[in-house]
């Protein structure tokens, strides 16, 4: 999802007949296709226990980097370069995208990196377009419900698992100085959901959170 890509096809046709561009023309021409975005989807990142649970954090990283693939490219050798001037001046190694970006190499990442994996996108992007970007988080709160409609053999995997996805939001959000706004989206209205959401409401970028929100026209 990546509504505001400067280098893809022109999405702005999309809202052509909405509202949002017909009536508010200025703040659409203004802001449309002006910001590289993040987006990630948390809705299966469920499960029983915490090496589970990061395993599907790990595959749903994974599939956000694979959204940014224009920004690498594969040279005579088969190894990965990028694919952007800004990116082959700066000091970020491609081998460190290359982590995220290639699905075995994700999946065996350390707790640690996968908590600092978005942060790290936020640096590539605003590198690459000189803007800070935008961040979507659809279902946030996705592994907490997981936790108590799923039996947890294990009740120290519950700590695991909740200290681990505290840090990545936290990582991602309130400790990314690369981010202008997010748009967090959760399945149900619960309240602290083991405490993640403190690490969203305690962060000083403009961020908005929406409880199983549905737009009728």
């Amino acid at each position: 999802m990546s509504l505001w890509r400067i280098n893809r096809t022109d999405r702005s046709l999309l809202f052509e007949n909405l509202k949002i561009c017909t009536e508010e023309t200025q703040f659409f021409s203004k802001h449309c296709r002006s910001h590289p975005v993040i987006h990630i989807d948390l809705g299966s990142v469920r499960g029983s226990s915490f090496t589970e649970v990061k395993h599907k954090l790990a595959l749903a990283i994974n599939c956000t980097f694979e959204e940014h693939s224009y920004l690498v490219k594969k040279t005579d050798d088969g190894t990965l370069a990028w694919a952007s001037d800004k990116l082959n001046m700066s000091s970020i190694d491609v081998e460190d995208f290359e982590n995220f970006y290639v699905k075995k190499k994700c999946a065996s990442s350390s707790e640690a990196d996968l908590e600092h994996s978005l942060r790290f996108l936020s640096k590539v992007l605003h590198t690459h377009y000189e803007e800070k970007v935008f961040i979507l988080i659809d279902e946030y709160d996705a592994p907490a419900v997981g936790l108590v409609f799923e039996s947890c053999p294990n009740k120290d995997d519950i700590g695991l698992i909740n200290d681990c996805l505290k840090r990545f939001m936290a990582n991602t959000l309130k400790f990314n100085n690369y981010i202008k706004r997010s748009l967090i989206f959760a399945c149900v209205r619960l309240a602290g959901a083991l405490s993640i959401s403190r690490a969203i409401t305690t962060t000083k970028i403009n961020c908005l959170v929406c409880w199983n929100c549905v737009v009728k026209s």
